[in-house]
């Protein structure tokens, strides 16, 4: 059981996307936007029927998670890539040591199609 600890509340965004553009669709840390949060779930719903209703219907979206380690550092990129299938909903999560990074972003690319995704995120605290 987990509580939830960011300080941004979860909530959910579009970000229109254009095939091979990278578009960060998330970006957290910033002094302590994690507020001291141990687990980050970060939900992508390529079904359309979220915010925008406009439906996925070919191509897949390719997740890039970046990371920096202090105000100073540059991104580093994850190795591993995360892909979801076109009109499904996924999610990322990110556990420790990972987050406690100073800052997380996610970036996407739409294999084909213009589109929009609806993003949300959670992160909680074990306890």
């Amino acid at each position: 059981m987990g509580a939830t600890c960011n300080r941004m509340l979860p909530r959910a965004v579009d970000a229109a996307l254009s095939p091979a553009d990278p578009i960060k669709m998330f970006g957290i840390g910033r002094e302590g936007v994690l507020d001291g949060g141990n687990n980050l779930v970060v939900t992508f719903d390529c079904s359309g029927t979220a915010l925008t209703g406009v439906p996925i219907t070919t191509g897949n979206l390719v997740l890039t998670i970046y990371y920096r380690a202090t105000p100073t550092s540059g991104l580093v990129a994850d190795a591993t890539t995360v892909t979801l299938t076109a009109g499904k909903i996924g999610q990322v999560q990110i556990s420790p040591p990972q987050t406690a990074n100073y800052e997380i972003q996610i970036f996407g690319v739409m294999s084909a199609g213009v589109t929009a995704v609806a993003v949300s995120s959670l992160t909680t605290r074990a306890g």
